[in-house]
């Protein structure tokens, strides 16, 4: 694991595991509508957070 012991919380919350100090909050799809209609204005967004700051922050469109 890239940082053991942390956890993860997705967009739509259907998998979320706190951990008690760093937290990776990730959304595999952003833009889902845009995708869906074939608009190519979409990313996946990551974001890497410890205790309560946002330390990291990634998109890839």
């Amino acid at each position: 694991a890239l940082i053991p012991a942390s956890g993860f919380i997705t967009e739509e919350e259907t998998s979320t595991k706190i951990g008690e100090k760093y937290n990776w909050i990730i959304d595999p799809l952003d833009g889902t509508t845009n995708f869906i209609h074939s608009v190519p204005c979409f990313c996946v967004s990551i974001g890497l957070r410890r205790d309560n700051e946002l330390i990291l922050g990634v998109i890839y469109e």
